[in-house]
């Protein structure tokens, strides 16, 4: 019955007032609409009250009609003591236990709005019940019901909640709840046995959900269960028709015939085991497009186990735990037709752990749908090479096939076939085969045979090929090996039917990328590298001819076509050409390509233009903006030095006509050298763009004390090294990431606590910035002034100041080391720094201390 509240005075639904309310004024909660006007939009609260009768506790319900209003229960208007309710209908209506004659305060809150409104009811209810079995939470069929939760917050007790039902007749009980459960359990009276129920969300309402369980009229069952939380729930007995779902299944008799009726249609049955082992389904009837799926319980998503055309399947069970079976008859038939159900324990060979011999020669896999395992194992000694050919077995279904394990991990699997497996075992170890049969009646036979390993069979074994004429057995696969005497292609001749591979180790997991051309396969080889060989689909004797060619201009970077101007005109063919460019000076050097950009089908391979610079690694230059008048364009740019030697391999897929690669040297400007680094002074400074290939460089000399260095915006980024001069390979600072908690701040940062001892000059390369650069600032009161300010001098006189060396505008400067190689020549006007040492300078000796 519900009740009209406490009005305390108030005769109207309706409050508008322009003063908000506080705990201690809080107003009577009324029955029905609940309104209220706040003086402005905001974030507000309005406090309300509620006391509940004496000797009668209740459910206190409260309805708001949008998200915009909060509503929190407490015993004295605070988050800490919330009362714990239970949230309905996508939280617009929530449910409190109130105890009886208590207080509780409803606060009320909006955001952004001036007023707000919701509904209140209460109802009597008992909201202790169902703490022990032998005073649970009385429910009546269709009637929502309030549960509580006894799960302990202070010691996180999983205390169950019990719940009676009593049954007026047989049927399937669907119990609705709420909200989540952790586990429920059903049994008959609080002695019986206990049935677990699997609940699932409810598709209309993801918060709720639903278990099933068939019950019989006259008894009283008690469902055990477990909640953090408190809850409504709702029980209703059906009547579906036995046999159309799988809450209410046929019962399957492991004793005599089952009945499958001659309808069309969805049959569910349920079978009892009595042990644990295995249930087989055989029925002299077919199944004409029609399915066997067997669940653990209704709430299973996929079956453990089915069969398509048959009636004819074997599953295992565990005693006392129910199996659920669907057959899905989609042709009617004149009769009912029958079906028996047999009970048996493992047999060999349905487990893992439990296998059947596998015998040399014929061997075959039971009738029915499943997972079956053999084992075989090989004696100490010599290893041998297992070959299983099923290739007679009119295997149909793609689901079938066989797969190989070492006996002790199940888990990775050694080799695996449909029809046919072939590999290596190893002397003195135990395998598993196991096959896997989907094709509804198996059955079928399979052929085994365990052969001594011959060279040449496995890939750790490779038979020794020769240069010239080699023979080759017929066999699905052969290994050789040969050691290339000399740098070039190692070319291998053979039949058009047999394929070529060069794995890359004795895994044979990866292969060399090779080049055929007619019948011959061949790959770059390099002097002294031993090479596999793997040759398959060997149906019948044949041989293969072996010869080792040299590489031919252009084709490898030890025979490169050496560049004389800066434009190299592509043929216009598929190709892998390597171009040599011996550099001239040091400077900027650009590579460009107008390529258009392709790729395989498999993606194995693309267009490609990739730099080298001497014994480097091969860097491939990236594409920009896509295409540029229709055409793809690489573009790299990298740092070289006088006398290196840059390569450029070019790969393309297929015939481009009046295609180039463009070479273009120019003289460093300040900072793109650490022959020509930027004075640094503290303050900001704008760094450009900046990678590793083209590093920005700056000069600073310092005293005793700290340097550092860092980005002026958050988002920014930049990643440098510290170098004392003379020393390019071992950096004295790098610059890292700090976050500042208190500020919740970060920046990337390179600090250098310069000692006495260490005074002196150091170069800063700030190898990667963002694409536009970033700015620095730059502290230290040890940074040595003057540098930046060093006097350019004038008419075609040249000086050195700190290290620099600078020349008037337009004036070349030649620089040379005392053993006569030229270490820069280029403008200087600002500045070129030098490493400590005697140089001549446009003729004249000079000496940087």
């Amino acid at each position: 019955m519900k009740h009209w509240l406490l009005m305390a005075g108030m005769s109207f639904a309706t409050l508008s007032s322009y003063s908000q309310t506080t705990v201690d004024t809080a107003l009577e909660l009324q029955t029905g609409e609940n309104s209220y006007t706040f003086a402005e939009a905001g974030q507000q609260t309005v406090y309300y009250k509620y006391t509940a009768p004496e000797g009668k506790s209740q459910l206190l319900t409260l309805q708001k009609s949008s998200q915009s209003v909060s509503l929190q229960v407490s015993t004295d208007g605070t988050y800490n003591t919330a009362v714990q309710g239970v949230m309905l209908d996508n939280g617009l209506k929530s449910v409190f236990p109130i105890a009886e004659g208590s207080t509780v305060v409803v606060a009320a809150s909006v955001y952004d709005t001036q007023s707000m409104s919701f509904t209140a009811a209460s109802e009597d209810c008992r909201i202790d019940a169902g703490r022990v079995c032998t005073d649970p939470v009385v429910a009546t069929d269709g009637c929502e019901c309030f549960v509580p939760s006894y799960y302990d917050r202070t010691t996180y007790e999983q205390n169950p909640t019990y719940i009676a039902y009593e049954a007026g007749e047989s049927g399937v009980l669907e119990m609705s709840f709420a909200t989540y459960l952790s586990s429920a359990s059903v049994s008959e009276g609080c002695d019986g046995a206990s049935t677990t129920v699997n609940f699932s969300s409810v598709p209309s309402n993801y918060s709720a959900y639903m278990g099933k369980v068939a019950v019989e009229g006259g008894k009283t069952y008690i469902i055990k269960t477990q909640l953090s939380s408190p809850t409504m729930a709702t029980l209703t007995l059906t009547h579906p028709i036995e046999g159309a779902t799988c809450d209410c299944p046929f019962a399957a008799t492991l004793t005599a015939d089952n009945v499958l009726p001659k309808e069309a249609g969805k049959y569910w049955y349920q079978v009892m085991p009595d042990a644990e082992g295995y249930v087989s389904l055989t029925s002299e009837s077919g199944l004409p497009g029609g399915t066997v799926s067997v669940y653990g319980s209704c709430s299973d998503y996929q079956p453990r186990i089915s069969v398509t055309g048959h009636l004819l399947l074997r599953f295992a069970v565990q005693p006392e735990q129910p199996i659920l079976f669907c057959i899905d008859k989609t042709e009617a038939t004149a009769a009912d037709e029958h079906f028996t159900l047999k009970e048996e324990a493992a047999q060999a060979g349905d487990r893992f752990d439990l296998p059947a011999p596998l015998v040399e020669g014929e061997n075959s896999v039971p009738l029915y749908n499943g997972q079956y395992y053999y084992v075989v194992s090989v004696p100490e000694g010599g290893g041998k090479m297992l070959q299983v050919d099923a290739t007679k077995a009119g295997i149909l279904n793609a689901a079938t096939g066989m797969t190989l394990y070492n006996q002790s991990n199940s888990y990775t699997p050694i080799a695996s076939g449909t029809t046919t497996l072939t590999s290596e075992l190893q002397g003195g170890k135990t395998y598993i085969l196991c096959w896997k049969c989907q094709e509804g009646r198996n059955g079928f036979a399979f052929n085994v045979q365990l052969n001594d390993i011959a060279p040449g069979d496995v890939i750790s074994n490779p038979l020794p090929a020769v240069a010239g004429e080699n023979s080759v057995a017929e066999s699905s696969v052969k290994y050789f090996s040969y050691t290339a005497t000399q740098n070039g292609w190692l070319e291998i001749e053979t039949e058009p039917f047999i394929e070529v591979k060069f794995p890359r180790d004795e895994t044979g997991s990866s292969f060399y990328e090779t080049e055929k051309r007619g019948m011959v396969t061949r790959v770059q080889a390099q002097q002294g590298v031993r090479y596999i060989i793997e040759m398959s689909n060997i149906t019948e004797n044949s041989y293969f001819v072996l010869t080792e060619t040299a590489f031919a201009e252009g084709e490898s970077a030890d025979n490169p076509i050496l560049v004389k101007e800066n434009v190299i005109n592509l043929p216009e063919q598929s190709m892998n050409r390597w171009y040599l460019l011996e550099v001239p000076k040091a400077g900027k050097l650009t590579v460009t390509s107008d390529l258009i950009f392709e790729r395989s089908a498999d993606y194995s391979k693309s267009t490609m233009v990739s730099v080298r610079i001497n014994d480097g690694y091969l860097q491939p230059i990236a594409t920009y903006g896509g295409t540029e008048g229709g055409e793809t364009i690489f573009r790299g740019t990298f740092n070289v030095a006088e006398g290196d030697k840059v390569y450029v391999n070019v790969v393309s897929l297929s015939a481009q006509p009046n295609k180039t690669v463009t070479l273009e040297l120019v003289d460093f400007k300040p900072g793109e050298s650490s022959l020509m680094p930027i004075p640094l002074k503290a303050g900001e400074v704008i760094v450009p763009e900046s990678s590793r290939q083209t590093p920005t460089w700056y000069f600073v000399e310092l005293k005793a004390g700290t340097f550092s260095v860092c980005n002026k915006n958050s988002s920014d980024y930049f990643d440098a090294q510290l170098f004392a001069e003379g020393n390019l390979n071992q950096p004295v600072a790098m610059s890292t990431y700090n976050f500042n908690s208190e500020t919740n701040t970060g920046c990337y940062e390179l600090t250098f606590d310069c000692a006495e001892a260490a005074e002196g000059k150091y170069l800063l390369c700030v190898q990667q910035t963002y694409a536009g650069g970033v700015t620095l600032l730059v502290t230290g009161d040890n940074i040595v002034t003057g540098v930046a300010e060093a006097m350019v001098p004038s008419g075609n006189d040249v000086r050195v100041l700190n290290g620099v060396l600078y020349a008037p505008v337009g004036v070349t400067v030649k620089v040379f080391n005392m053993d006569g190689r030229k270490c820069y020549e280029g403008g200087a006007a600002q500045g070129v720094r030098l490493p400590k040492g005697v140089y001549v300078v446009n003729g004249k000796k000079i000496a940087v201390m």
